[in-house]
């Protein structure tokens, strides 16, 4: 059962070969492409163990099956072509906005340690008050545990399993982000229609604007990083039009009928030959929808396509060092400042 559960039972111990049969490859979420496929070897061994003659001449079924076949291969890889372009400007479109969160996270680090400026800090006195000096920190701290779940947190949704509960469990060592998550729950009894992202962004917002940084600034990343979550938005939720599914699987019920009468032989090696053919094509189709969404999850180890996971935990330790560097600058700031020495 447990095997059941998981994407592939064999992925343990074969890896990306576990997928080397593609329309079998996830029975749990597509069956219809397998189902395909055995309907059309059920529909074979009935025709060549019963004799099923043709109702018109062996040319004119020829005729018609050649068209169906250009027909499939011409819908099937317009419809592949167009998934590996959702795939691959999926994930593009992601780098880019966790691209813009480290620019954030840049910003935040490098042009917010001034207290006396961005604070409500006598400028005259010589040094920022502790109690002044830490509530900054803090907030400053809060707004980088904002950046670092920003990531996963976008590709949980388009893959439809984000969880607060589940966060919270993984984030259990990192009280400032429990802090992020709490404000989720709080957001959500407003509005439990709202989206999650939304949400985060919302605390950013938030967040920076407390933390006196330049209107212009904030604006403008802010506008850089709404831009391609929008679109990821577009992108993921698209679905091709219901009018070509229905050619496409007119298409393939036609051909499943047709092809195993008009062999020009009566022979067991027909049902292999049909099998063969129809799994190629389908193959086709269930390579399309397997890899459509970069969000999709994928077992340990399993590299067949190219999914966000690499990319969120790539930027998540992005944030994380930039947040160490902004640690460092200011603990450096303070030394050279009571040496009375500058950056040049």
């Amino acid at each position: 059962m447990n095997c059941f559960k998981n994407m592939n039972c064999f992925t343990k111990t074969f890896g990306n070969y576990s997928y080397f049969f593609v329309p079998f490859a996830d029975l749990t979420k597509n069956w219809i492409d397998p189902f395909i496929i055995t309907s059309a070897i059920v529909w074979s061994i009935i025709v060549e163990t019963t004799n099923i003659a043709l109702p018109f001449g062996e040319s004119e079924n020829s005729l018609v099956v050649g068209i169906l076949s250009a027909t499939l291969g011409f819908l099937l890889s317009l419809n592949l072509s167009h998934y590996l372009s959702l795939n691959k400007e999926g994930i593009g479109m992601f780098e880019t906005y966790v691209g813009q969160l480290a620019v954030i996270a840049w910003v935040l680090s490098v042009n917010s340690d001034d207290y006396k400026t961005r604070t409500n800090v006598n400028s005259d006195s010589s040094q920022v008050t502790t109690s002044e000096e830490l509530q900054y920190i803090q907030l400053k701290s809060e707004t980088f545990a904002i950046l670092k779940i920003m990531p996963m947190a976008l590709k949980h949704v388009f893959r439809g399993t984000f969880d607060l509960d589940v966060m919270e469990k993984f984030e259990k060592q990192n009280p400032l982000v429990l802090e992020v998550i709490r404000d989720l729950r709080q957001l959500e009894l407003f509005d439990k229609d709202t989206n999650p992202i939304d949400n985060l962004m919302f605390l950013l917002m938030a967040k920076l604007e407390h933390l006196k940084i330049d209107t212009v600034v904030i604006h403008t990343k802010w506008d850089a990083l709404y831009a391609p979550y929008g679109s990821i938005g577009s992108l993921v939720g698209y679905k091709s039009p219901q009018l070509f599914s229905f050619v496409l699987t007119t298409a393939l019920i036609f051909y499943v009928l047709i092809l195993p009468i008009g062999y020009s032989t009566s022979s067991m090696w027909n049902v292999g030959i049909t099998f063969v053919i129809m799994y190629f094509f389908v193959g086709l189709n269930a390579a399309g929808k397997m890899i459509k969404n970069p969000f999709v999850s994928l077992p340990d180890g399993i590299t067949i396509f190219p999914t966000a996971s690499t990319t969120a935990r790539g930027a998540r330790k992005t944030i994380e060092g930039i947040e160490k560097y902004s640690e460092r600058n200011r603990t450096s700031s303070t030394t050279i400042s009571q040496n009375n020495l500058k950056y040049v």
